[in-house]
This record gives C-alpha cells, structure tokens and sequence, in this order.
C-alpha cells in the first residue's frame, strides 16, 4: 500500500511541474500583451473592422431606400401606363366601331340609289382607297376622321353627293369625346 502511495505522489508532483511550466509561458505571455503594442494593435485592428460595417450598414440602408423610392415612382409609372393603355383601346374600339357603322352607312346608300344615280356620280365621289382599308399607321394620317372632314378641313371623299345635302355628322361616342379632348388639350 505504501507503494501505491509514493507513486500517486510522484504521478502528482509531476502533473504539478506541467501545470507551473504551462503557467510560466502564459504568465510571459500576458505580460507581453499587457506591453500594450498587441493588445492596442488588435483592439485598433477590432475598431476598424466595426466602424467599417456601421459605414456600409448605413450605405446599404441608404441604397434600399432609394432604390424603394425608384420601385415605388416605377409601379406609379406602370399604373398610369396600363391606364393610358386601357383608354387607348377604348378610343380605338370606338373609333374602328364608329369607321365601321360609316361604311356600312355609306355601303347602304350606295346599294339604295338608284342604278342611273350611281351611273352618273363622277369617280370622285368615290371613297379613297385609304378611307376604305383598315386605319392604321400607314394611312391613318390620309384617312378622314369622323365627323367627315379631313386634316386640311375639306370635305373628305365620299361623304357626300353632288346636288345632295352633306350626311349629319355621326353622334360621338365617350371615346371620341375624350380623344377630341386630348387632340384640344395638345395645341
């Protein structure tokens, strides 16, 4: 028993010298930290990292507001553009509605006259090739618009007969109105 004991005691002398080894390296390391030229040299170093993460948190912060900002004036952009484009088909159903009820009109009266009238109207009573396409890009400038007058203010081909009392304009439509309106507006 005795034996067991002088080696526990040795065994723990020995862990004991260890301990005050690894103490002794620490102790000189603290102390040259303590100097202050490492511990200043990380604690600056520690600084600098934080002061520049404030700065680009605050750029980041600034960057989403206004890109916010952007997104918000877009959507309102893109809103009043579906609107404009909404009431953008509506005049063109209007006036494409309003063309088609004219030609019809005037399809009518041409099978209604009698076969020595329409015998004896001159070719340019006609209507112009372009008033008789669809209106569209190419001759939508050369078209008549609806109250049967044409750009320069004459009278537009076909709208009336010789010795014949001009047709009663069409009455217009909300769309018309309202293109009238913008056409006005413009000027």
């Amino acid at each position: 028993m005795v034996f067991w004991t002088v080696l526990l005691d040795a065994f723990l002398a020995i862990l004991l010298a260890v301990t005050i080894g690894y103490a002794v390296v620490l102790n000189r390391r603290l102390a040259a930290i303590r100097g202050g030229s490492e511990l200043d040299r990380h604690a600056t170093g520690f600084h600098d990292a934080v002061t520049r993460a404030e700065d680009s948190v605050a750029r980041l912060k600034a960057k989403a507001d206004d890109l916010q900002q952007r997104l918000d004036k877009a959507d309102a952009l893109r809103e009043d553009l579906a609107l404009l484009v909404e009431r953008g088909e509506r005049v063109a159903d209007g006036l494409e509605a309003t063309v088609r009820l004219a030609r019809n009109q005037q399809d009518a009266a041409r099978t209604t006259a009698s076969p020595s009238e329409r015998n004896s109207r001159p070719v340019a009573d006609k209507p112009a090739p372009s008033a008789r396409g669809p209106v569209n890009g190419k001759n939508a400038g050369r078209a008549a618009s609806i109250d049967g007058k044409g750009r320069n203010g004459t009278a537009a081909a076909g709208t009336a007969t010789r010795g014949t009392a001009p047709e009663r304009p069409l009455p217009r439509s909300q769309a018309e109105r309202e293109l009238l309106a913008a056409l006005a507006a413009r000027k």
